[in-house]
């Protein structure tokens, strides 16, 4: 029995699991993680081809158990700022789908209703990233900051 590892002492830490897939700490590097789950592939190309806006990809590893290693996010901070979007700015978050960032006069419409700068800074940004990536998956922590402190998704 001493030879056995448990899942999470060979690929590290579970940081957050969701219906479709499990976030885990990279043992080896401290600023990574390890995405598993469905349509986990996917996510590696989207993310691929839009480090803009998405985390970057270090490995993917295909076969009957995939996953991919990507950048760590800093999460708390952007959680903490989305729900101030919402609260502080009333500007009705969690009504917020792929539409409201597509049609200009939706967006527009809500983002007048906002009332910091900041906030409307916020929802532009996530707006570039909707549409650019094509996200669907719009809420409060789906979202990260890189270490320039740039907002990225980390979900579609």
């Amino acid at each position: 029995m001493k030879y056995t590892q448990t899942f999470e002492s060979f690929i590290g830490k579970l940081v957050k699991q969701s219906q479709s897939h499990s976030v885990y700490q990279d043992p080896k590097h401290h600023d990574r993680l390890i995405k598993t789950g469905k349509d986990v592939l996917e996510h590696a190309n989207v993310f691929k081809q839009n480090s803009e806006y998405c985390p970057i990809v270090y490995e993917v590893h295909e076969g009957d158990e995939p996953y991919i290693v990507i950048e760590k996010l800093e999460t708390d901070k952007a959680t903490i700022d989305y729900e101030r979007l919402i609260n502080k700015d009333r500007g009705y978050v969690h009504n917020w789908g792929y539409n409201t960032f597509k049609n200009n006069k939706s967006f527009q419409t809500v983002k007048d209703t906002l009332t910091t700068e900041e906030g409307k800074q916020m929802f532009d940004r996530i707006r570039e990233i909707v549409l650019a990536i094509g996200m669907k998956d719009i809420h409060t922590r789906n979202f990260g900051y890189d270490k320039k402190g740039k907002l990225k998704a980390l979900d579609l």
